[in-house]
């Protein structure tokens, strides 16, 4: 719970009782008994009326802060591992990675960047370029990226298959960052772990 209108009031009635105590003991006070106890209604109307006014502007902004919220888009992404023939004449099967992402609102966002990072054997491996940078998604828009793993990672210098069959732990990490009402967000997917045995990523 935001504590700020309790800490407000507190210091509005602390102001008021110092005014009070100021009114009622201060020798350079000249005035009537009936004076200091209208002045004394006057300050405890004074600090009802800021108590209040305190409660409903920050009522206000928690309900305009939780509006925005409520407006704010989210992107669903995930990876689906599939098995394709490597050509029409032969049976092999290779494995394939599909990147669906989708605005599941109805809300338009900018500057979409997705990345893609592999860790393995302490070395990290950057396979971001696979997307178009900063692209805009309208509501309810829908895409899908499909790459083989084992190629892409080999031409960055990791042997997928070998690495990840020799007991070493090879993570896929998938980031995405999106701008939205003038505020960047920075939000981590999913991590995956790729199976050697079965060839596809498994979640972490």
């Amino acid at each position: 719970m935001n504590k700020t209108p309790l800490l407000i009031t507190l210091a509005l009635f602390l102001t008021a009782v110092i005014a009070s105590t100021f009114i009622w003991c201060s020798p350079s006070i000249e005035i009537t008994d009936s004076e200091r106890i209208n002045t004394q209604i006057a300050i405890v109307s004074c600090l009802g009326a800021f108590v209040s006014a305190t409660f409903v502007i920050f009522s206000y902004l928690q309900t305009n802060r939780a509006f925005v919220e409520s407006q704010r888009p989210h992107l669903l992404l995930f990876i689906e591992n599939l098995k394709v023939k490597e050509n029409n004449a032969s049976e092999r099967l290779i494995p394939m990675s599909r990147i669906h992402y989708r605005n599941i609102t109805n809300n338009r966002f900018t500057d979409l960047t997705i990345s893609l990072t592999v860790t393995a054997v302490s070395r990290i491996f950057d396979l971001s370029d696979l997307f178009r940078k900063k692209m805009t998604m309208i509501g309810q828009d829908s895409r899908q990226r499909t790459f083989n793993p084992v190629e892409e990672l080999r031409s960055r210098g990791l042997g997928l298959q070998n690495v990840a069959g020799q007991g070493n732990e090879v993570i896929l990490i998938v980031n995405y960052t999106y701008t939205f009402n003038g505020k960047l967000d920075d939000v981590e997917a999913q991590r995956y772990r790729w199976d050697a045995q079965r060839e596809e990523w498994s979640i972490c």
